[in-house]
């Protein structure tokens, strides 16, 4: 495969087994490793030195806790910066599942309960809206997000660019999860918010239409998953000439947000429906 780094967790039995794979030239430690994890410390992105927990959440319901407790041992030490990433083998919301029984909440918050504890962000995914099938048809179908990565504040401000995307899966039942470390999108600007939109009556309404959109998950998560729709409602109500006429604006950006809260629609009644697997 071209790596010559690696690291294995044999199975018990025929389930469970954990491996890692890294390239030689990338100076990588292995600190800790369980039957649910490997943990190592790196300088991968030509910064600062790192840490990275790849996870595998245990499928049994009487299980999970000890993994949660185990990784919140793990990194006890708040200040470093510290990244998880794998298959946790849990849903957090309903926003997470299509089909099926709901969602275990008692599990859920117990998750929640450690992503909030450890001071967790869950990191952006783009393509999919789940990461796992059961592989059938109709109404036997179910989806869930199981595949996902959290970092905490220290490791997403050193990069503040990372992003991760579901890859199309060949023969596994999950989708292959891509974290890069680096801005994927080009072209796009940074978000600034403008001072001048305040003078626009309809600029209040767009912020509150942000804002209260529904969001599950601990207070931290919440917190940025509104702040970050508040922002994309604002970037799509501004997109009018700079130069056009005040009376032209108006009319231009309430056209503008109108079709943008379609499309929105749209999109979650598709999240709704099933996989759609990136390009």
């Amino acid at each position: 495969m071209g790596y010559l780094g690696g690291y294995y967790v044999e199975p018990r039995g025929r389930s469970g087994g954990l491996a890692l794979w890294w390239l030689d030239e990338f100076n990588l430690e292995v600190l800790a490793v369980s039957k649910n994890f490997i943990d190592i410390k790196t300088d991968l992105g030509g910064k600062e030195v790192w840490f990275c927990t790849f996870v595998y959440g245990d499928p049994r319901r009487g299980g999970r806790r000890e993994v949660w407790e185990d990784l919140s041992r793990l990194r006890n030490r708040l200040e470093d910066k510290w990244c998880c990433i794998g298959d946790f083998n849990i849903v957090s919301s309903e926003h997470e599942k299509s089909g099926g029984l709901p969602i275990d909440r008692v599990q859920a918050d117990m998750f929640l309960n450690f992503i909030s504890e450890c001071n967790l962000l869950e990191i952006d995914v783009q393509g999919a809206n789940f990461s796992w099938s059961n592989n059938r048809t109709g109404e036997d179908n179910i989806l869930e997000k199981l595949d996902k990565v959290y970092a905490n504040v220290e490791w997403s401000n050193l990069f503040s660019e990372a992003l991760g995307c579901y890859d199309v899966s060949l023969a596994s039942d999950h989708l292959p999860l891509i974290l890069s470390l680096e801005k994927i999108k080009k072209g796009r600007r940074d978000f600034k918010f403008e001072s001048k939109w305040l003078l626009d009556q309809e600029c209040s309404n767009v912020v509150v239409e942000g804002w209260n959109s529904h969001v599950d998950g601990s207070r931290m998560f919440r917190f940025s998953k509104k702040l970050s729709s508040t922002r994309n409602c604002l970037r799509n109500w501004s997109k009018v000439d700079e130069y056009a006429s005040t009376d032209f604006k108006s009319v231009a950006r309430k056209f503008l947000w109108c079709n943008y809260r379609k499309r929105k629609m749209k999109k979650e009644e598709k999240d709704e429906k099933g996989l759609c697997l990136c390009s």
